[in-house]
C-alpha cells in the first residue's frame, strides 16, 4: 500500500504543477477576453477531456474535476493580479526574480519566450522577466527595460542577478511607476 500511495503523491505533485501552469495561463486568457465566462470554450474543453479519458471516466472528470478547474479559472481572472511572466530557460531563479520585482504579481511561467515576449508587448502581463543579455527579448519593438538584477546591483539576491525586467513601452503601468520601475533603474 505504501508503494501505491508514493505513487499517488508523485503523481499529485505533476498534478499541482499543471494545475497552477493551467491557472496562469488562465490568467493570461482573461486578459485576452471580454467575458470570464466563455461556455463555448468549456463545452470544447470538456469534449476534448472526454476523448482523452475514454467513456469510463471521462463523465466522471467532466462533471467533477473541470467545474472546478473552470471556477477557478475565472476566480483568478477576475482577481486582478499583477501578472509576471518569466521564461522557462531562467527556472526559479526566473520565478524569483518576478517576486523580488513585484511580490503581488502572479508568476506566470513561459515555454515559448516569444508568446511571453508578444504578450508583454501586447499589455497582457504588465512585465517579464529575461536574463540579461538575451538581445532579441528586450530589444523587441513595444518593450523597454525598466530595471535589472545586474551582478553588480546593491540589494539583488544572488539568485535574481542575470535578469532585465522589461515592460510594455507606453503602456500604463504601475510598474513602470514604482520605485523600481524607472527605465534603465537597477532593481
Amino acid at each position: 500500500m505504501k508503494r501505491v500511495r508514493d505513487e499517488i503523491d508523485r503523481l499529485d505533485s505533476e498534478i499541482a504543477a499543471l494545475l497552477m501552469r493551467r491557472l496562469e495561463m488562465a490568467s493570461v486568457a482573461g486578459r485576452l477576453k471580454k467575458d470570464v465566462l466563455d461556455q463555448k470554450r468549456e463545452r470544447e474543453v470538456l469534449a476534448k477531456v472526454a476523448l482523452m479519458t475514454g467513456p469510463q471516466v471521462g463523465g466522471l472528470i467532466g462533471e467533477g474535476v473541470y467545474p472546478a478547474i473552470f471556477d477557478t479559472s475565472r476566480g483568478i481572472q477576475s482577481s486582478g493580479f499583477k501578472l509576471g511572466g518569466f521564461p522557462a530557460s531562467g527556472g526559479e531563479r526566473g520565478e524569483m526574480a518576478v517576486r523580488k520585482y513585484d511580490a503581488r504579481a502572479l508568476p506566470v511561467l513561459f515555454d515559448d519566450t516569444r508568446l511571453m515576449r508578444d504578450l508583454c508587448a501586447a499589455g497582457c502581463l504588465d512585465f517579464a522577466v529575461v536574463p540579461l543579455g538575451d538581445a532579441p527579448l528586450t530589444a523587441m519593438d513595444g518593450l523597454v527595460v525598466a530595471a535589472t538584477f545586474s551582478k553588480k546591483a546593491k540589494g539583488a539576491p544572488s539568485d535574481c542577478r542575470g535578469f532585465a525586467v522589461v515592460v510594455p513601452d507606453g503602456e500604463p503601468s504601475s510598474a513602470k511607476s514604482s520605485k523600481r520601475g524607472r527605465r534603465g533603474g537597477k532593481a
